[in-house]
């Protein structure tokens, strides 16, 4: 099926950390939290429903009163969403 490009759109959400994590090949280790995000979109139409499909993310990291936007791709967002995922959660118990 060929799909012909027919706009793009942005939306926004936000991402949550357990643990710190890193973003692709950034060396830089951010902090647990909540992160919002802004999701750049190709729309493309073919035979049916129109389909999106991520093309960069806007990542917001807070700092100190800082506020700076990286662009990652989906796929590393992904990644490091999973790997959190698979980290042991700490336990209260614990010390």
């Amino acid at each position: 099926m060929t799909l012909d490009q027919a706009g793009e759109r942005t939306t926004a959400s936000s991402v949550r950390f357990h643990h710190p994590f890193r973003l692709g090949r950034d060396g830089r280790e951010l902090p647990p939290g909540t992160y919002v995000i802004h999701i750049h979109e190709d729309v493309y139409q073919g035979g049916g429903a129109p389909m999106f499909m991520a093309m960069s993310i806007d990542f917001v990291v807070e700092t100190n009163g800082t506020t700076t936007t990286r662009i990652v791709k989906p796929s590393d967002l992904r990644t490091a969403l999973e790997r959190d995922a698979t980290l042991p959660s700490a336990s209260s118990d614990e010390f």
